[in-house]
């Protein structure tokens, strides 16, 4: 890797021009991080085109997922499209996209937490109310953003070393909370089969949604692995393959797109959700083309009940003379 990759796409999308791939490289290159913005853009104003319209969906636990998403969807509506199209990258564009990641990592880690916790103490669980949730979402951003400036303030006044060790300590440490909460609801998954089938039952039906976002958490974990993995090999000073290493940028944001697609497969609500807002538009185009049927009938029979109304006035005519 030469000097100019980074730890984030803005920096990885920054190096897609001639001078660092040849013109093959650099047009596959693009199509593909094209490509992945697209679907990002794509599956992720469809969730939140759900969350708005369809009220079952609101609940308390899928704010997390909302604030993911709104991060995830800015990745690929803003992020990405500005460093494939504009390869010479400025501060501002930098800082914007390590907001977007570092926000993207922060919620997976809050899914976890708030999952284990909804799975070890499920009646303290269901007493929290929005308010809660609204001040966790709170100190995330604020987390995110302070050290999104830390990091901006280590690679413009510091040095890369201090930069690329602060990220990877930072995005460690993220990824080490999802492991050890997923450990956590697997070892509690473990005793719920000890237990009584009442109760087992009782724990079965947030089952299904904990493992669906536990996956997800899992999915941003794979995908954080080897980036992690490249920026420690580039705070060391170790060259890697320039390839390679975009190979796993590209990873690293498929993850945005992947979200989506995971929600619509295994949460309930957001399938009612799909099935809704599918079933309400074909219902709407039954009841136009039912209504203009009723129309086009409506211009056919009228000359004839009109003929008919002035053939009855001229019998009763007729009779009073």
């Amino acid at each position: 890797m030469g000097n100019s990759t980074n730890n984030t796409t803005s920096n990885s999308t920054s190096c897609l021009s001639t001078d660092v791939f040849t013109k093959a490289e650099a047009i596959a290159w693009c199509s593909a991080f094209s490509l992945v913005s697209v679907l990002i853009v794509t599956g992720n104003l469809l969730t939140l085109a759900l969350f708005a319209i369809y009220k079952k969906v609101r609940k308390n636990f899928f704010f997390l997922v909302i604030n993911m998403t709104c991060a995830d969807l800015l990745i690929g509506a803003v992020s990405l499209p500005i460093y494939i199209y504009r390869p010479r990258t400025t501060i501002f564009d930098a800082i914007f996209s390590v907001v977007c990641l570092q926000a993207s990592i922060t919620f997976a880690a809050l899914i976890s937490c708030e999952r284990l916790y909804a799975t070890c103490s499920p009646l303290k669980y269901r007493t929290l109310s929005g308010r809660a949730y609204v001040v966790v979402i709170t100190l995330a951003w604020t987390v995110v953003l302070l050290s999104s400036a830390i990091l901006s303030v280590f690679r413009v006044f510091v040095s890369k070393v201090a930069y690329f060790s602060f990220w990877v300590t930072y995005t460690f440490a993220l990824t080490f909370i999802i492991c050890a909460c997923t450990f956590g609801i697997w070892k509690t998954f473990q005793l719920h089969r000890r237990m009584s089938s009442i109760r087992r039952n009782r724990a079965l039906q947030s089952r299904r949604l904990t493992k669906t976002l536990m996956l997800i958490s899992l999915l941003a974990l794979l995908s954080w692995i080897p980036l992690i993995v490249m920026n420690t090999l580039e705070a060391l000073g170790v060259s890697a393959n320039k390839n390679l290493y975009y190979l796993t940028v590209l990873l690293n944001v498929s993850n945005c797109f992947i979200n989506p697609v995971v929600y619509a497969l295994r949460i309930s609500e957001f399938r009612k959700a799909l099935s809704f807002l599918w079933c309400g538009r074909n219902s709407e185009i039954r009841n136009k083309n039912a209504n203009g049927g009723k129309s086009n009938r409506a211009s056919v029979l009228a000359p004839a009940t009109q003929l008919k109304s002035t053939t009855t006035d001229l019998e009763v005519l007729d009779t009073k003379l």
